[in-house]
């Protein structure tokens, strides 16, 4: 599955992980991002699988919760998310959440 993401600024700053909700995607960051980036920041904004950009499945009963939670985990070890901010909205909380709890050493913050 080809899971779509943002990932601007610079590569040596610190990372913000933005994760948006139902039934949105990563352009509900676009007015968030800039900012953060000119503030020095490194933004990473997944769309979750089946919304944005991302792969969307031919059958909706195959999205699930704990499928979400698997496609973001692998994600945050994909891209090399470590020592960030993780900001969540609506279900991207409920998903960002249980990635925190299971990886505590990639997340250090959480709004």
């Amino acid at each position: 599955l080809r899971l779509n993401y943002v990932d601007t600024g610079p590569r040596d700053g610190h990372i913000i992980m933005l994760m948006h909700g139902e039934p949105s995607w990563s352009y509900l960051w676009r007015k968030v991002i800039p900012p953060l980036v000119d503030a020095g920041y490194r933004v990473i904004c997944p769309d979750l699988i089946g919304f944005g950009k991302s792969d969307k499945l031919a059958h909706q009963s195959d999205i699930t919760y704990a499928g979400h939670v698997r496609w973001i985990t692998n994600f945050v070890r994909r891209v090399n998310v470590t020592n960030a901010t993780l900001v969540v909205h609506d279900w991207g909380g409920l998903i960002g959440l249980r990635v925190a709890a299971a990886m505590p050493e990639r997340v250090v913050w959480i709004m």
